[in-house]
């Protein structure tokens, strides 16, 4: 990943966001249901999305939940071409995604989702632009500056 920093139009990355999550229901619609119920949400909960309701944390909780996190950091990932970047390398961001779950789980601790956002962001441009492998230790020292 090269050091050149870029700007993403945060509208439009919710909008692309919400576009992937509405297509992923389309796909699947026999989980829409399962994915209302494991947060004890109405059914028209994520129908909603279709109806110009933004994609939030908990839609995408759930949806990491149901489809794995592998879905999630697919639906996650944008085309970075536009910004003169690489794609986002899925193996990376799942591994960090999953790292930073499994540390909040095990210490029982929660941060708001801007915070993990960054986080996970931060975390995968450090993996992304060495050659150290995703880890524990590194992952545990950076949540336990903001969790």
């Amino acid at each position: 990943m090269s050091s050149k920093k870029t700007t993403i139009d945060i509208q439009e990355f919710k909008d692309e966001l919400s576009k992937k999550v509405i297509a992923l229901l389309d796909e699947e619609r026999g989980r829409q249901a399962n994915l209302s119920k494991i947060y004890g949400k109405p059914s028209y909960f994520f129908g909603q999305l279709k109806h110009g309701k933004p994609v939030n944390a908990l839609h995408l909780k759930a949806i990491g939940e149901v489809f794995g996190i592998v879905k999630l950091a697919q639906l996650l990932s944008l085309d970075y071409t536009d910004y003169g970047e690489g794609p986002v390398d899925l193996e990376i961001l799942s591994k960090v995604i999953k790292g930073v779950e499994e540390y909040l789980k095990a210490a029982k601790k929660e941060v708001e989702p801007e915070t993990k956002a960054r986080l996970v962001a931060l975390l995968y441009d450090r993996f992304a632009s060495t050659d150290e492998p995703v880890n524990e230790k590194t992952i545990a020292s950076y949540l336990k500056l903001v969790a």
